[in-house]
């Protein structure tokens, strides 16, 4: 018997609630799981006592990451654990037989990985997305309304979780290139509320950066993407070219380089006199545009560890480097935390040190580096599993958090606290409090 599961992603986002209520019949008709991963830290819990049917399961993300949607998605498919897996975003809205046209064209139409047409709901600069013929293998297919079976998930090992935002048009190009391609299912509809100005704006922000890390990702298929999307390449050129043409006449105070811009513009305006709200779509594009070209100019210093570990022993370090990474927390170990050395990784993408004191780490070269740390603007947290005395109260003060680790070998020999978490899933789970307070 063919086992389905629907998996909705939600941070802090309450229109979940009629996602929920459009699912739960399809889902209980086909006997299907419905499965929330939720990154709220529990505060969309009366929206989870109001739906026992839904299995919830709460994600805390890597404690740096403005985004975990592709870790999300990937916990998701592994959690449910069926033949078949749908994705519907938070707040989308299924037409009544939604779930069953993907099901049917997973079993009967013998298709592997499917998307349906996403029409938005109300004024918006997004037109319908994949509204074409079934059968039709689209340009780009987002996680709003796929499907897809556990063999097409398992071929590409999941979505590459070095996205923030993109990750499922990088699965599609992934897939595609192992040989399965997305197919369009027609009759699998989905309404989208693509959200207010500002909202839209934030999204067409992340499009964008999304589609400048797929650029740097797969340089192989840079040249074929470019040929799939020229409105963006397009946009980038004609957004680069207004930036400067605006400085330049503000530099010489002189309209003459406008006019070619407004000519451009004027063409621009009068090829797409039919589209409705003219002042959105450009908005949207210049927007994307502007993420695409800022995430290739910052790619330009590579990024580095998140965590620096400073203190520890080799086989402890050890230990905890590999549970940092399974926790999406890349980690290195920090020799000589000097001011030099703490600024370089600082710009490389450093937030947060741990410090372990004890007998590779004295309280006075623990002090030293907490001070550094906390004026370069990075969490400090101590680790105090080694500890044989108290450290001076003012130098705990000045750090994010404290460590405290109860051992308790679990039966696989992990070392693990009494609630059964590693020393890295506790270290995220404060470090995540900590940004979550300097932020408030």
């Amino acid at each position: 018997m063919t086992s389905v599961a629907v998996v909705l992603l939600s941070k802090d986002e309450p229109s979940i609630t009629e996602s929920l209520a459009l699912l739960q019949p399809q889902c209980e008709a086909l006997g299907a799981k419905c499965i929330v991963i939720d990154a709220s830290e529990k505060r969309l819990d009366n929206i989870r006592v109001a739906n026992p049917w839904v299995e919830w399961i709460d994600y805390e993300k890597p404690f740096w990451r403005a985004s975990s949607i592709p870790h999300q998605r990937n916990v998701g498919v592994r959690i449910a654990n069926t033949n078949i897996v749908a994705f519907c975003d938070a707040g989308g809205l299924p037409t009544p037989n939604w779930l069953e046209a993907c099901v049917e064209a997973l079993t009967s139409g013998g298709y592997q990985y499917i998307c349906g047409p996403i029409e938005p709901k109300g004024v918006s600069p997004f037109g319908s997305f994949n509204d074409s013929p079934t059968g039709t293998i689209p340009d780009s297919a987002p996680t709003a309304n796929v499907a897809f079976t556990r063999a097409t998930f398992d071929r590409i090992n999941g979505f590459d979780e070095r996205f923030n935002y993109g990750s499922d048009i990088d699965f599609q190009q992934r897939s595609t290139a192992a040989g399965t391609p997305c197919i369009v299912v027609n009759d699998a509809r989905m309404v989208m509320p693509w959200g207010e100005s500002a909202i839209s704006t934030r999204r067409s922000w992340r499009w964008g950066r999304g589609a400048g890390r797929n650029f740097r990702f797969r340089s192989g298929a840079r040249i074929a993407y470019l040929r799939r999307h020229p409105m963006l390449l397009g946009w980038c050129v004609l957004t680069g070219y207004s930036l400067v043409t605006a400085v330049f006449s503000l530099v010489f105070m002189t309209l003459w380089p406008l006019l070619p811009w407004t000519a451009i513009a004027l063409l621009w305006v009068f090829k797409n006199r039919a589209t409705a709200r003219l002042d959105l779509v450009a908005r949207d594009h210049s927007v994307q545009a502007i993420a695409f070209i800022y995430e290739l100019m910052t790619s330009l210093l590579p990024r580095g560890a998140r965590v620096g570990m400073v203190g520890y022993e080799s086989e402890s370090a050890q230990t905890l480097l590999a549970e940092l990474d399974q926790v999406g927390n890349p980690a290195t170990g920090i020799t000589h935390p000097n001011w030099l050395v703490l600024a370089f990784m600082r710009l490389r993408g450093l937030r947060l040190v741990a410090v372990q004191p004890g007998s590779s780490l004295t309280v006075q070269g623990a002090g030293r580096t907490i001070r550094r740390a906390k004026r370069l603007g990075l969490l400090v947290i101590i680790d105090g599993d080694r500890l044989t005395a108290p450290l001076p109260p003012r130098l705990v003060e000045m750090c994010d958090g404290m460590l405290q680790f109860e051992h308790s070998k679990d039966t696989n020999g992990i070392d693990t606290d009494t609630e059964g978490d590693t020393k890295g899933v506790l270290l995220n789970r404060l470090a995540l409090r900590a940004f979550r307070g300097a932020s408030q």
